[in-house]
């Protein structure tokens, strides 16, 4: 009976380990992919863009050694371009933000949710796209 208690203990201590574990695998370092942007506007809609197949093809490759890797596809008239971008991050998952650093230039974006297969940010903040006088926001929303 003590060896029946005993492996019991053992098992709920290792499944208890396991789990804390899983939780700390969670980073952003990967390649994550463009699912879709968000525009929730000041007076309480919202719009989802579903990117075509070109713009499918962006990604955003955050390094175990701290560089960023991005590149976004976009159509300009019937071709498929596209811009490259690269510097340094950093996460600070206690205030989910990601600043980067390209060249000279420093930009701090709200991270909103990080999961193992989702990430997403905010791509722009306190912007008017509908010229209603109240703060719009965008998130981007990747998938790895």
């Amino acid at each position: 009976m003590k060896k029946l208690i005993l492996f019991a203990l053992a098992s709920l201590v290792i499944t208890s380990c396991k789990k804390d574990n899983d939780d700390d695998t969670i980073s952003i370092v990967g390649t994550w992919k463009l699912n879709k942007t968000e525009t929730k506007y000041g007076n309480g809609t919202t719009s989802l863009v579903t990117p075509n197949t070109c713009e499918a093809q962006s990604f955003y490759n955050f390094g175990n050694d701290g560089k960023l890797a991005v590149k976004i596809y976009y159509n300009d008239n019937s071709s498929c371009l596209n811009s490259s971008y690269s510097g340094i991050y950093s996460y600070d998952s206690g205030k989910k933000l990601i600043t980067v650093t390209e060249n000279s230039s420093t930009k701090t974006v709200s991270v909103e949710q990080l999961t193992s297969s989702d990430l997403i940010f905010v791509g722009a903040e306190d912007e008017d796209y509908d010229s209603d006088g109240k703060s719009d926001k965008t998130l981007v929303h990747l998938k790895k």
